[in-house]
């Protein structure tokens, strides 16, 4: 675990991805207190993967860019990972665009 304290970014693109597979991501990420890129681009993530992103942003508190076009969220999918974002990601001296 201490090894991927270091990790800047995770790249799990192009991977048929499904929502089944977030928690195993989370907990990767989790593990990763330096990173600030995760990419999960190109997947089959849907509506039901979204509660895993409010643990990984209240764990991954440096994160700064999460990529997730081509993925099969819907409006309120999107919706509701940005409100996940907005509470609990730092507020103060954020690089992001929240």
């Amino acid at each position: 675990a201490e090894e991927l304290a270091k990790y800047t970014e995770v790249d799990l693109s192009k991977n048929a991805l499904t929502s089944s597979g977030m928690p195993a991501v989370t907990e990767l990420c989790c593990k990763c207190s330096d990173l600030r890129i995760l990419k999960l681009f190109n997947n089959q993530l849907d509506d039901e993967c979204v509660a895993d992103f409010r643990q990984l942003f209240r764990h991954c508190q440096l994160i700064e860019e999460v990529h997730l076009s081509h993925n099969n969220f819907t409006h309120k999918g999107v919706e509701a990972i940005v409100a996940a974002a907005h509470a609990e990601l730092p507020k103060e001296g954020a690089s992001r665009p929240l």
